[in-house]
């Protein structure tokens, strides 16, 4: 029941470390990269509330994700 969800939270939390990292870098050209995490964060933010009503872990990672793809979107701007 949760083998999709777990898959999408480890990809995202990878995905969101490695966008930290080349931001560190300061890196320049970043904008297909974040738009490759907004969407990552967002369907994980979609799993995650599919579970959210029962387990409160999932309504947590679903916030943090929404929250991430917007410092994402803001970044980008």
């Amino acid at each position: 029941m949760m083998v999709n969800c777990i898959r999408t939270d480890r990809v995202c939390a990878e995905m969101c470390s490695t966008v930290t990292q080349v931001l560190s870098m300061n890196y320049p050209n970043v904008k297909d990269l974040l738009l490759v995490c907004i969407r990552i964060c967002e369907e994980c933010a979609t799993e995650c509330e599919k579970h959210a009503h029962h387990m409160d872990h999932c309504a947590e990672c679903a916030k943090a994700c929404r929250e991430c793809a917007e410092a994402c979107k803001t970044y980008m701007n």
